[in-house]
């Protein structure tokens, strides 16, 4: 494992950490639903909201990308990286909340 992942270059790997962090959305909003008291069923909601999840992605992608956090070294992630990491989050959620 650790050769394969020695083998892969940087921007290789950006992609896979890129493909991560879209990966969370879902799940962190599936378990903001399930943390919080609602009428209907955590899974009913996430699936009426299912068809937004795309655009949230890809916009939160598109930011993380243009931003360059992706490429951050995680041995380098430092109050910069941090300031872009609350940035793309607060995105992600003025879109969630636009959406919606």
């Amino acid at each position: 494992m650790f050769n394969l992942i020695s083998a892969l270059s940087r921007k290789q790997k950006s992609y896979i950490f890129l493909a991560i962090d879209l990966a969370l959305i879902p799940m962190a909003l599936l378990f903001t639903l399930v943390m919080q008291p609602l009428p209907e069923p955590e899974l009913k909601i996430l699936g009426d909201m299912l068809p937004l999840l795309p655009y949230v992605m890809l916009v939160t992608g598109a930011a993380s990308a243009w931003l360059g956090l992706p490429m951050v070294q995680l041995n380098a992630y430092e109050r910069y990286a941090v300031l872009l990491t609350a940035a793309v989050a607060t995105l992600t959620a003025v879109t969630l909340a636009v959406l919606t």
